[in-house]
């Protein structure tokens, strides 16, 4: 029986029940109509909503990444130092998904999917944009500061970025999908990628430890 709800209510249960669709059967094969019998609604409360299944994907991504986005603006627009910037972000990010482990369990699983390589792309595109722009701005004022030695902001942030994305691709493994963690295995992955970050910012060897702590 179709239930009436309010606009964002309705707006949310689309959204959960997409990202349980593309995690159970994965996003090429998920159909609309597959979405709309899942919850009992008409095609028109979808498109009221989206504008397509591309629209609703990329809703499924930014919801994501929204918490994230709001976070991290706030630590950068403070009047902390760089290297307070950075570790701010980096433990306040890792706390909210400790926090929020069941959101970022979903979206492993999701990404991890067969089928979902459009949903991975996206996604990784859109983290890049969310944070290019905040670690650009970051590792530009610790130049400023002289805690960076760097010469070229912009690909250094690139290289960055890569590295971060590998980082937690390793840790989601452990933390995700690993029956028994191994601590030691985490913890040496931790203090790698910490002394890697730090060449390709020309830190001083400790500077990013807080990597290694989390």
């Amino acid at each position: 029986m179709w239930v009436s709800k309010d606009s964002e209510t309705r707006k949310k249960e689309f959204l959960e029940t997409a990202i349980a669709l593309f995690i159970k059967k994965g996003y090429d094969v998920t159909s609309i109509n597959d979405i709309l019998k899942r919850i009992n609604i008409t095609k028109g409360s979808f498109y009221y909503h989206f504008q397509s299944k591309e629209d609703l994907v990329n809703q499924v991504v930014e919801l994501f990444l929204a918490d994230i986005y709001s976070i991290t603006k706030t630590i950068t627009s403070s009047s902390l130092g760089a290297l307070e910037k950075l570790e701010a972000v980096y433990l306040e990010v890792a706390n909210y998904r400790r926090e929020n482990k069941k959101i970022y369990r979903d979206l492993y699983e999701l990404l991890k999917k067969d089928g979902n390589h459009y949903i991975h792309s996206l996604y990784m595109q859109r983290v890049n944009v969310v944070y290019s722009g905040i670690i650009g701005d970051i590792l530009r004022q610790g130049v400023e500061e002289n805690v960076f030695e760097i010469t070229d902001v912009e690909k250094t942030t690139e290289v960055f970025l890569l590295l971060m994305n590998l980082f937690k691709s390793k840790l989601s493994t452990y933390y995700y999908a690993a029956s028994d963690v191994n601590q030691k295995d985490v913890i040496d992955i931790k203090q790698f990628y910490q002394q890697m970050l730090e060449k390709i910012l020309g830190a001083e060897e400790g500077t990013l430890s807080f990597y290694g702590r989390m």
